[in-house]
């Protein structure tokens, strides 16, 4: 909240990029080892496949929860006010 508030920048974008980037870094870290022993076919496979996974799980799964649970409807409860003046 702190950070968010210091740079003027919604709470949600904040936590959106500190989550993206949590999950990455550990890919990332796994690549660059393997690029740096001469394996870079493998550091290509292990980001390709960490974001396939990462996107079929990060957006399916969310969505298949709400949708079994709730049934489908919109969902309007997310604030979006002023996002795009924050990401610009």
């Amino acid at each position: 909240e702190a950070v968010a508030a210091l740079m003027g920048v919604p709470e949600s974008v904040v936590g959106f990029t500190v989550s993206a980037a949590g999950t990455s870094l550990p890919a990332y870290v796994a690549s660059r080892i393997s690029a740096e022993k001469g394996f870079g076919n493998q550091a290509v496979a292990n980001i390709f496949g960490s974001n396939t996974f990462n996107i079929c799980v990060g957006l399916g799964l969310p969505w298949l929860i709400y949708t079994v649970g709730i049934g489908f409807k919109p969902y309007h409860e997310l604030e979006n006010d002023h996002i795009l003046e924050s990401i610009l």
